[in-house]
């Protein structure tokens, strides 16, 4: 059986920019990677994050990949 993105689960907040304790706060993912950043979200915060589209004049990276990012997942 194959892991899927087993390396990202395991280090899910290495790019992230808000931290509280050492958890996770805020990531930014694109377009490719919103399904991955809403499990780790939902396994991390234990409850539903919330979603929204990035502005045209953000400079945010994807914390997966480091592409532009398309939406933001906060607590």
């Amino acid at each position: 059986m194959q892991k899927k993105h087993s390396l990202w689960i395991a280090k899910p907040c290495y790019n992230s920019k808000r931290r509280k304790k050492g958890r996770i706060q805020l990531l930014y993912a694109c377009t490719e990677h919103i399904e991955l950043a809403l499990d780790v979200a939902v396994d991390e915060w234990e409850v539903a994050p919330k979603i929204e589209k990035t502005t045209d004049d953000n400079d945010a990276t994807c914390t997966y990949c480091g592409n532009k990012a398309t939406y933001t997942v906060a607590k």
